[in-house]
């Protein structure tokens, strides 16, 4: 008897121990979620127009890299998976002197023949202007007066990075935390998964204990027992 006596007040201060974790580990949860919260809010504000022109260099040179790929191929005769410079010195050159195949060395060939290559030649022309381009779009919005830019009022993209750099340092102590939690909880339904049946009063009280246990831990938020 007063062993099961020492267990069912064991048993009742792990009972209050688990909802702590659970309250816990629900505050944890919350406040994971408003750090993600302010981070899309931050995400989701336009830019100003100083703030959008920092991208657009790097956007022309991502746009025109694709075509150095095809671009090579095409000037070293390395189609069908070869390697290397597989171009013939009588491709580009007679044996009168006289140079030929210069458009399809330089990779253009066909691509001024249809509409339909528009979007390729740009990329060829941000492949091989791509200062030049980013500056001239550039300067045409910021020329641009026919409607305003605005979000002047909003915090820049450089402020905007170190509030977006705090708050992920936050959200990764906090979740370091939530799983420490997490893992004391499953240590607990752990042990009450070893738990004797109730055969007699004793046992009974403890499985009644062990009952209001998961009772806590599915009740609904805001929910206490």
């Amino acid at each position: 008897m007063a062993k099961s006596s020492k267990i069912i007040d064991s048993l009742s201060e792990v009972k209050a121990t688990l909802s702590e974790y659970l309250n816990k580990k629900e505050k944890l949860k919350n406040k994971i979620n408003d750090i993600n919260l302010r981070i899309g809010e931050l995400q989701s504000m336009p830019m100003s127009l100083d703030d959008y022109c920092t991208f657009i260099p790097d956007f022309i040179n991502r746009f025109g890299s694709n075509v150095f790929s095809s671009l090579k191929r095409s000037m070293t005769n390395s189609y069908n998976n070869s390697e290397g410079n597989s171009e013939a010195w009588g491709n580009v050159e007679k044996e009168n002197g006289e140079v030929v195949g210069l458009t399809r060395l330089l990779g253009f060939s066909g691509l001024a023949k249809s509409d339909d290559n528009n979007l390729e030649i740009l990329r060829y022309l941000c492949f091989l202007f791509p200062d030049e381009i980013a500056g001239k779009v550039i300067e045409a919005l910021k020329n641009d007066t026919s409607t305003a830019w605005g979000n002047e009022s909003l915090p820049p993209i450089a402020e905007r990075r170190e509030m977006v750099k705090e708050l992920v340092e936050q959200r990764t102590s906090l979740e370091k935390e939530l799983s420490d939690v997490s893992t004391e909880i499953q240590s607990i339904n752990s042990l009450f998964s070893q738990m004797p049946q109730a055969d007699t009063e004793e046992n009974a009280e403890i499985s009644s204990l062990h009952s209001d246990m998961v009772v806590i831990q599915h009740a609904p938020r805001g929910f206490s027992i």
